[in-house]
C-alpha cells in the first residue's frame, strides 16, 4: 500500500527511528534516534520521495517514509 502525505497530517514513530537534518547540499549535519514512540506532524515531501519533513520535539527533521505510519488508517469499506 502507497501512502500519500499531505502538510498537516499527523503521522506516528516507532522508537528506534533515525531523524536526521540537512544541510542545503544534502549533508546530515545532525541526527537523533527517537527513544520512545512519539508523533510529529508531516511539513513536507522532500525531492527525492524517499522521505519525509516533519516537525517532531519542536525541530523540523527529515525521516525516511518507510519508517512512519499514518496515525488514521482509511476506511476499508
Amino acid at each position: 500500500m502507497t501512502l500519500s502525505w499531505t502538510q498537516g497530517e499527523l503521522c506516528y514513530i516507532p522508537q528506534g527511528v533515525r531523524l536526521y537534518q540537512v544541510d542545503s547540499h544534502g549533508s546530515p549535519v545532525d541526527f537523533l534516534y527517537v527513544e520512545k514512540p512519539t508523533t510529529a506532524v508531516v511539513f513536507g515531501q522532500e525531492p527525492t520521495f524517499l522521505s519525509l519533513q516533519v516537525l517532531a520535539h519542536g525541530q523540523k527533521w527529515q525521516v525516511l517514509k518507510s519508517d512512519i505510519y499514518p496515525m488514521e488508517v482509511p476506511d476499508a469499506y
